[in-house]
């Protein structure tokens, strides 16, 4: 036998790139967003101010 015959060689393969799906919103999803928007509840995917703010305070009081 020749010199290396038979032996299985690995190719590195990258696949292919998936395409980004289209962002698409559900109308009943959007629907609550802007409810909760007006209401001035927390919506997701936007930064909380409120929340931001009542972090940042020690927890614990300094005298």
């Amino acid at each position: 036998m020749a010199d290396g015959a038979g032996r299985w060689q690995r190719i590195g393969v990258i696949p292919a790139s998936r395409k980004p799906s289209e962002s698409r919103t559900d109308p009943i999803y959007e629907s609550l967003l802007a409810m909760w928007r007006e209401q001035g509840r927390t919506v997701p995917g936007i930064p909380d101010h409120e929340w931001n703010r009542l972090v940042e305070q020690d927890p614990w009081p300094r005298n």
